[in-house]
């Protein structure tokens, strides 16, 4: 009844064989692994520098290439409902974990889900509601030529989404 010390052989195996620790190997290979990636990583950040948010076609990057006071007054009028955006966003967050709660009860209820889900749907419509009225708010202080650039930037990315507008 002995049990194998660290310079003993574990049963089995002839005496004198090498002791392996897979966790110990696996460790390794992952941490070799997370290195490798990190390493990229930094190595593209260092020849091409970070991401720009300014580049692309998000309307964050149409806005920037506006000149400041253009663009200034423009995200003022984006920005005009952002505490009741943000007050809608949480409510939403709110409604999303009480449907979560109704579904994972041990009994289920079909009319209080239903309800539950119907009253997020609801406010993520109100949300987007609010969020297009202030979008339109800038496109009518755009000039024709603005909301003609506007349309143009953002073509590019309708398309990909399948024509969607």
């Amino acid at each position: 009844m002995s049990t194998a010390n660290a310079g003993e052989a574990n049963p089995g195996e002839p005496a004198g064989a090498p002791r392996r620790n897979w966790s110990r190997v696996l460790l390794m290979v992952s941490l070799a692994f997370n290195l490798l990636v990190i390493g990229a990583f930094a190595g593209r950040m260092l020849r091409h520098g970070p991401p720009d948010w300014r580049d692309g076609d998000s309307p964050r990057a149409f806005f920037h290439a506006l000149p400041d006071d253009r663009r200034k007054e423009l995200k003022s009028l984006l920005d005009a409902d952002k505490a009741e955006a943000d007050r809608r966003r949480d409510e939403i967050a709110k409604l999303r974990q009480a449907a979560r709660d109704l579904i994972a009860k041990d009994t289920f209820d079909t009319a209080a889900v239903e309800s539950a889900i119907g009253a997020v749907m609801a406010s993520r419509v109100e949300l987007r509601q609010l969020m297009t009225k202030s979008f339109i708010a800038a496109l009518s202080r755009m000039t024709p030529e603005e909301r003609r650039a506007f349309v143009k930037h953002r073509n590019r990315r309708w398309k990909e989404r399948s024509g969607d507008f």
